[in-house]
């Protein structure tokens, strides 16, 4: 596989040094890699990482295109890349340089980025296909690499993402949702669910320390869904507990799960917050070898 280009972008509000690793990263492409172009582009508002990976798919060819950040700035140019013909469309590789990276861990291999780059091995992967049907706004189809969470983790969330805390505070938001979790319901499998909570993953691992499955697999065209019904807190408390020890809450595997909200919710997509409103009808599928990465 040969390509011609590559563009790094990073997101300065990120936690870790992302600038510094973006500008190593593009003095040692020039140094080993000296017949492709390279960029650094850093991210200005939300949202923007998803516009740099579109105007660059659509102008440019053989691109290789790095994600210095989290989860969130990787779930930007994700969904930018879906936005791109597939056969323009970027090869995408997210480097570890935010608060989570939980999709970076869950990639093939352990070679590090510049040895992917000068050994390139395009390799396809699922992503989460979310398409919405709002009832009191516009249809949405939204894109995740991750994981689509409803309820306890996506005000969480939300949390996180307004009040940009490091790791021990974000683990202790998480205990505070969990002391206090919020109900709502769906019409699912043809009946009536009362949740807490409700995540599609992709991954083995959300938000580095919660374990939702043992049998994760990047490119099987099928994903886990972990329900916890709105039944008992001190289940909700025992379930997490046990998840942050690593033990699976064993979830099922399912091609695609779809479901009417017949309450408000707040979800998130690799931990970017939405909010979804009553009536709104979802189905949770997978775009399946969508995405090239290197591994």
């Amino acid at each position: 596989m040969k390509f011609s280009f590559v563009t790094i972008i990073y997101n300065p509000k990120s936690f870790g040094k992302t600038g510094r690793l973006a500008h190593e990263l593009y003095t040692d492409i020039q140094d080993k890699l000296p017949h492709v172009g390279v960029e650094v582009v850093p991210t200005k508002y939300a949202g923007h990482a998803s516009d740099i990976v579109e105007i660059t798919g659509r102008t440019r060819r053989n691109v290789v295109v790095v994600v210095i950040g989290g989860d969130g700035t990787y779930n930007e140019a994700v969904n930018g890349a879906m936005k791109v013909p597939v056969r323009n469309r970027p090869i995408m590789f997210p480097f570890a340089g935010g608060n989570a990276n939980d999709h970076a861990r869950e990639l093939p291999g352990d070679a590090e980025i510049m040895s992917r780059l000068l050994d390139p091995k395009p390799h396809a992967i699922d992503i989460f296909k979310v398409s919405v049907h709002n009832p009191v706004g516009e249809d949405t189809i939204r894109y995740a690499h991750s994981y689509v969470g409803f309820g306890s983790s996506g005000r969480v969330a939300r949390m996180l993402n307004e009040y940009r805390v490091g790791r021990v505070a974000e683990k202790l938001f998480v205990v505070a949702e969990l002391l206090r979790p919020r109900q709502f319901d769906i019409i699912a499998d043809g009946r009536m669910k009362y949740l807490y909570s409700l995540i599609c993953s992709n991954v083995g691992v959300m938000a580095k320390f919660l374990k939702l499955t043992d049998d994760a697999h990047l490119s099987d065209g099928k994903f886990e869904v972990v329900e916890t019904p709105a039944v008992s807190k001190t289940k909700l408390l025992r379930e997490v507990a046990q998840s942050a020890a690593g033990i699976s809450p064993k979830p099922k595997k399912v091609k695609s799960y779809s479901f009417l909200l017949m309450s408000s919710v707040q979800a998130q997509f690799d931990g970017e917050p939405m909010w979804l409103p009553r009536g709104a009808s979802v189905s949770v599928s997978m775009a399946e070898k969508s995405i090239k990465t290197l591994v």
